[in-house]
């Protein structure tokens, strides 16, 4: 921190996992924040694979399975929710909340 440099450690739960499903956390959270706006997504994702594999290569099977990924993703916090509830004793969802989330899962392609 002497010259003004951040560093970020991002674990991850520090478990051992597959280099797509942790690309497909960026690739799900850039759905997420523009609203699932395609062409924004798909331009962010291919910036976003350039840049990474100017510093490490990927395998045409790790770009295919990001898609999986994010899905199970998807899933996996969605559940969250449900447990964070119970742990603190208040939802932090509602009826429109799981609509949107089942409706994701509705029409999800691979």
């Amino acid at each position: 921190m002497d010259y003004g440099e951040l560093t970020h450690y991002d674990f991850d739960i520090c478990g051992y996992g597959w280099r797509s499903y942790n690309i497909a956390e960026f690739r799900l959270a850039r759905e997420i924040h523009s609203g699932h706006n395609k062409d924004e997504v798909e331009r962010l994702w291919k910036a976003f694979l350039n840049g990474y594999r100017n510093v490490r290569d990927l395998s045409r099977n790790d770009v295919e399975a990001v898609s999986l990924f994010v899905v199970i993703r998807q899933l996996w916090l969605f559940s969250l929710c449900f447990t964070e509830a119970e742990l603190i004793e208040e939802a932090d969802f509602d009826n429109s909340f799981i609509d949107s989330k089942m409706e994701y899962f509705r029409t999800v392609s691979f």
